[in-house]
């Protein structure tokens, strides 16, 4: 499988994980526990759209979630990750580096 197609899809269930918490009915419950979230992305590309969507539109917001982007390169994102310094690296290796943590 080329790289190209692996980021395809590891974007797309990105996307999905997030959206399912668009889906969840705890709105109410999730104003009063807002959580901050440090994300670092490693481009500013249409593949990354739905993330810049999400946020701008306050989808976040509504779920709880005080995202903070963070722009950086995705060796700064993989060092900040294993560190703690963020929670999430949306990029090629942002998937296993959840799964490495875990």
């Amino acid at each position: 499988m080329s790289p190209g197609v692996r980021y395809r899809r590891a974007l797309i269930y990105f996307c999905a994980v997030l959206s399912v918490a668009g889906l969840s009915p705890s709105n109410a419950l999730a104003q009063s526990n807002i959580k901050k979230v440090r994300l670092g992305i490693a481009a500013t590309s249409v593949g990354f759209l739905p993330i810049y969507a999400a946020y701008h539109r306050g989808f976040y917001k509504e779920e709880g979630i005080d995202l903070e982007i963070i722009l950086m390169s995705l060796a700064a994102a993989n060092n900040a990750f294993f560190k703690g310094e963020i929670e999430y690296s949306a990029g090629l290796t942002g998937l296993a580096l959840a799964a490495a943590r875990n």
